[in-house]
């Protein structure tokens, strides 16, 4: 099994392509980093935000990387030297995502009463 530590910033969304490589959000570095099924860092993604909080393969053939970033923990400052923090980003990438799970949904298991507009009135 092989384990990841960032030395700065924090980890924090991720998604896996569909060579098994793990794509991490770095929090505070403005950047998705790709490690290869070994822990090894393969690329480097970087957006004009510091604060990258998810990211996930997207499109028709999902060969599109969208990253998602924040304005949280910025100072007035901050926001003003990285004005595009809270925007979502896209990059083409060489990878692509693997195929989701779509929901199908399901009955539900209890019996939930109809609501009432009776309030008591005469």
């Amino acid at each position: 099994m092989t384990f990841l530590q960032l030395s700065e910033g924090y980890p924090d969304g991720i998604c896996v392509d569909s060579n098994g490589d793990l794509w991490v959000a770095v929090w505070g570095l403005g950047e998705v980093r790709q490690y290869d099924h070994d822990g090894q860092l393969a690329a480097v993604v970087e957006t004009s935000a510091p604060n990258t909080s998810s990211v996930a393969f997207v499109g028709p053939d999902r060969a599109t990387l969208a990253i998602t970033t924040a304005r949280t923990d910025l100072t007035s400052t901050e926001l003003a030297e990285s004005p595009d923090s809270g925007a979502v980003f896209l990059a083409d990438v060489d990878a692509y995502g693997v195929a989701d799970c779509r929901w199908q949904g399901i009955e539900p298991q209890i019996d939930v009463p109809e609501p009432t507009l009776d309030a008591g009135w005469s």
